[in-house]
């Protein structure tokens, strides 16, 4: 059985009080659904998980939790095209555990070799598809960003 809820669940904007345009906040549009999806998805692969978790007690408790938010891939790791599929396995990791939004039976992340000079060498290219739960079409999404590695730094076009 296949659950559908007709609202987007909770953004980070969401939880602003602040928010100036609480109208787009709960907007069912899908530019709008896409748009707080990849800022949210920029949040989290641009997060590095606490290190506070491993002088606490609790083991895979908090291994699991929201302590671990983010990557999690060391900074400043060399990587070459043998260690591409570590990475993508980080970044999908991430985005299944903390991204209810995207449907992690049809996520699709794949780090690209360098294609062009504008990157530096510790810079990957990037995509993520997907298809969008929670909307009450058939939503997909398509990202192309950069991955650096020096700075564990995530950007999308």
């Amino acid at each position: 059985m296949k659950d559908r809820c007709w609202e987007t669940p909770v953004t980070l904007q969401k939880l602003l009080d602040d928010a100036l345009l609480q109208e787009e906040i709960f907007s069912l549009e899908a530019s709008m659904v896409k748009r707080f999806i990849t800022e949210d998805l920029s949040q989290l692969l641009n997060s590095q998980p606490t290190e506070i978790a491993s002088h606490l007690n609790g083991g895979s408790l908090i291994d699991n939790s929201v302590l671990n938010y983010g990557l999690g891939i060391v900074i400043g790791d060399a990587i070459t095209s043998q260690h591409y599929h570590k990475v993508e396995g980080a970044i999908k990791r991430a985005i299944t555990r903390f991204e209810p939004r995207i449907d992690p039976h049809t996520l699709i992340v794949t780090v690209l070799p360098i294609t062009t000079r504008t990157q530096s060498v510790s810079q990957l290219s990037l995509t993520i598809t997907a298809e969008i739960r929670f909307y009450p079409q058939n939503l997909a999404l398509t990202l192309a960003g950069t991955y650096d590695t020096a700075t564990a730094r995530t950007w999308f076009e």
